[in-house]
């Protein structure tokens, strides 16, 4: 389960008319030391491959949601 306590969060919709087939490019910062979570529509994508600093998505696009975790841990 994730704990927002401990993570940013970030929440993007996509909305179109008709559907459109096209990639989202997610930037990754470097202070982001665990994998990101990404879930679409409320189902979680495994295996999260990050290249030169960032995550593509490619999918058929209408009325998405897309939330996004970063750890974010706590240090002293």
């Amino acid at each position: 389960m994730l704990s927002r306590m401990s993570r940013w969060f970030l929440k993007f919709t996509v909305k179109a008319d008709v559907p459109e087939k096209f990639t989202l490019s997610f930037r990754i910062p470097d202070w982001v030391k665990d994998a990101p979570v990404f879930i679409i529509n409320g189902e979680e994508i495994k295996n999260v491959t990050i290249n030169n600093g960032y995550f593509d998505i490619e999918k058929e696009w209408q009325n998405d949601t897309i939330n996004l975790y970063f750890s974010a841990p706590l240090t002293v």
